[in-house]
């Protein structure tokens, strides 16, 4: 067991503690802050996620392939949506598909110590070509900013109803919801 502050030493080759060092000079950080960082999410992939290190590498990979050929992640009630012609075509279930998708996403969250981040990063997974995704938190009142030039303003209504979702499935207050092209707001109080 160790006592708060105690250091213990670990042998690392010197080709890693140097790729390692090049990384934290160009972060501004010390090489201390850097394998302490690395380690500790390292635990936390493994402990809250229950998944390796070597895996998440693996799996974030894939993600980056992904987000450069230019594939998106859909909800599945979405995806069914668009596959059935009678849903695709009725703007209406469509934007329902995103609100329940969103729901179940604002349900999942609930439990989430870190709802900025984990928003944040979903918003920023569901739509690579947002240009900036803000979530801020100022006691309780958040505020969701979307912003990508390339989005239409049909597009921004999917997002908005989706955080919309996420909201009440997170057992907030909606308080102001604005879409248009390649812009989303919405503010929302817990």
């Amino acid at each position: 067991m160790f006592i708060t502050g105690e250091k213990k030493l670990v042998p690392v080759s010197m080709s890693i503690v140097e790729k390692a060092s090049q990384i934290a000079r160009r972060k501004m950080s010390s090489l201390s802050k850097l394998v302490e960082d690395a380690v500790k999410y390292a635990i936390r992939l493994e402990e809250e996620l229950g998944v390796s290190l070597e895996d998440s590498y693996t799996i974030l990979r894939a993600v980056k392939t992904l987000r450069v050929l230019g594939g998106v992640f859909t909800p599945q009630l979405v995806f069914e949506c668009l596959l059935d012609e009678n849903c695709r075509s009725s703007r209406e279930r469509l934007l329902e598909k995103w609100f329940e998708s969103g729901k179940t996403y604002g349900s999942y969250l609930r439990d989430s110590s870190s709802k900025e981040q984990v928003l944040r990063g979903l918003l920023e997974v569901l739509r690579w070509d947002l240009s900036e995704v803000r979530v801020d938190n100022e006691g309780g009142n958040y505020r969701v900013k979307c912003t990508a030039i390339a989005i239409t303003s049909d597009e921004a209504e999917c997002i908005a109803k989706f955080i919309e979702g996420v909201v009440v499935g997170l057992n907030c207050n909606l308080v102001h919801k604005e879409s248009m092209r390649g812009l989303v707001i919405v503010e929302f109080k817990c």
